[in-house]
């Protein structure tokens, strides 16, 4: 599994990508043969709700090229980086036990 990133506007981005990767590798280290690659994108958005919020945006890309998307909103970049790690584990999850009630699903290991 190949991880990119793109951080944006953050003054401690290697803080922030090695705390990624340890979230990913955590959240998904039972799906390594069935991705490719994770693309991450850290950024500041400002809501006009909460003001200036950080979002964390992470496409997966399985071996048969189908993408699986998370994106999460938090003050907190490093929340943000967890929360989103554990939905896209859990929307992966959910792909390999559909997949697998279905005879020659896509998803195997």
């Amino acid at each position: 599994m190949r991880i990119r990133f793109r951080v944006r506007a953050h003054a401690s981005a290697d803080e922030l990508k090695r705390r990624a990767v340890r979230s990913l590798h955590l959240s998904l280290g039972r799906f390594l043969t069935a991705l490719t690659e994770v693309n991450v994108v850290i950024d500041r958005v400002r809501d006009s709700r909460s003001g200036l919020d950080v979002r964390c945006s992470l496409r997966a890309t399985l071996t048969g090229g189908q993408e699986v998307r998370a994106e999460v909103r938090d003050r907190d970049p490093v929340q943000a980086i967890d929360r989103a790690a554990n939905r896209l584990g859990r929307d992966l999850a959910r792909r390999r036990a559909l997949s697998r009630a279905r005879i020659g699903g896509p998803f195997r290991d």
